[in-house]
């Protein structure tokens, strides 16, 4: 109210000072003007701080000023004003104002719920239950319904406070902000009472009524995910995105599909709604769609520029021709470019060890390729399959002996023992070594 009259009294001020400056001007009489403040643009100026001070979170000051125009002006709004900010910051005034408030409990029934919630904060349940009560007679008011029901949450009467929400909530429109938070003050009551399913039954009447808000559909889903509710959340998920198109819930939505397995439905939601080129990659890998796999490689890196992409399309190109058992020179000459081009000094160890085997295995240059996987095993001492690899490469050279050694350090693991290329290359090394 104070803003719309403060408003009003500037463009009155304004338009009067306008009027006086051009009279001034008609009578050329620029010394003869004068302004003496008024009591109102005294008023006026006092607010304007109050409400700076509010703007620049200077809480403190902006309640002073509150206090001192109420004590001047008596008007009980201002004291509604300074006491709603104290009570909002927890400012040590909240006090003071709550005994100045008791005196305009009749007149100004904010003030009386504003003391109500300040003894529902302090404790106090009884004298907010009975300074509550007497508003009622007076005036059926949604805040003063929901004050009760708090009231009733601790003292853990949840069928009272239940009634009480319910009431708050009848007569508000259905978007209402207000009808948001008693919906999910309700549904929480029906949780303590042990009502998780009438707990549902709240928050889903309010999507299907209204929308899938943030505070809303994210309840909803940690209830849905703590039943292990897949289905439920997917498509809680999906509304709460199209609702707020928040690429972070759509990415959460992907990343429980990925995490099941779930590659396809993961590809379809990352195409449907265009998501990154990265994500989409990694599944078309995940469900072994190499062709479009590589293109998308491919053009990831002409965008980019960022060589690892160039260095994947070499491994699935050659991939796709193991897999098609089509691998001739002309693919061999065209993945070498692809990672002549990608290999740096920061390649990542997969790419050396992947080159580097490639070299060796196919007698291209078994040297370099045992640099390759030197570098690899700089960074992964430990890993067996560039163990495997540098073995195979010094089988290649015929220092059979040095291969056997090497080889000799993985077996101990049972997994990577019996895998059929590890018993093809032991079995090769060993007949190696008895020659």
């Amino acid at each position: 109210m104070y803003r719309g009259l403060f408003l009003g009294i500037c463009l009155l001020f304004c338009a009067c000072a306008k009027h006086e400056s051009i009279a001034g001007v008609q009578d050329n009489n620029f010394t003869g003007l004068s302004f003496k403040p008024s009591k109102e643009y005294y008023f006026d100026q006092e607010m304007m701080k109050a409400y700076a001070y509010e703007f620049s979170g200077e809480y403190a000051q902006a309640v002073d000023i509150y206090k001192k125009l109420f004590l001047e002006y008596e008007n009980s709004l201002l004291l509604e004003s300074a006491f709603l900010i104290s009570l909002n910051n927890n400012l040590p005034s909240k006090n003071e104002l709550n005994q100045m408030a008791s005196k305009y409990w009749d007149k100004n029934l904010n003030l009386a719920r504003l003391s109500a919630f300040y003894y529902l904060s302090n404790g106090d349940l009884n004298k907010a239950e009975a300074l509550l009560n007497k508003t009622l007679i007076k005036e059926k008011d949604t805040r003063t319904y929901e004050l009760l029901g708090d009231i009733y949450v601790q003292k853990r009467d949840f069928n009272k406070a239940l009634n009480y929400y319910h009431l708050a909530r009848k007569n508000l429109e259905a978007n209402d902000l207000q009808v948001e938070n008693l919906t999910i003050k309700i549904a929480e009551v029906q949780i303590f009472s042990g009502n998780k399913n009438k707990a549902k039954q709240e928050l889903q009447a309010y999507i299907k009524q209204n929308s899938c808000t943030p505070k809303i559909c994210i309840f909803l889903a940690k209830m849905y995910s703590d039943e292990n509710n897949i289905k439920g959340l997917k498509n809680l998920y999906i509304k709460l995105y199209e609702a707020t198109l928040d690429e972070k819930i759509i990415y959460g939505l992907i990343e429980i599909l990925i995490q099941e397995e779930n590659y396809q439905e993961a590809l379809n939601l990352s195409l449907k709604y265009e998501l990154n080129d990265e994500l989409v990659l990694f599944l078309y890998q995940g469900l072994k769609r190499i062709d479009e796999a590589y293109m998308l490689a491919l053009k990831i890196y002409n965008e980019k520029k960022d060589k690892k992409y160039l260095l994947l399309a070499a491994v699935l190109e050659f991939e796709r021709a193991t897999e098609k058992k089509q691998i001739d020179d002309k693919v061999l000459k065209s993945t070498i470019l692809k990672f002549e081009e990608g290999i740096d000094e920061n390649s990542e160890s997969m790419y050396l060890n992947y080159y580097g085997y490639l070299l060796i295995d196919y007698d291209l240059d078994i040297k370099k390729g045992i640099k390759l996987v030197e570098r690899a095993l700089e960074v992964e001492p430990d890993n067996f399959y560039y163990m495997d690899s540098l073995a195979w490469g010094y089988y290649k050279l015929k220092d059979c002996n040095k291969a056997r050694d090497i080889m000799l350090q993985t077996l101990h693991d049972e997994e990577f023992a019996n895998i059929k290329e590890t018993k093809d290359h032991v079995k090769a090394i060993s007949e190696c070594v008895t020659k």
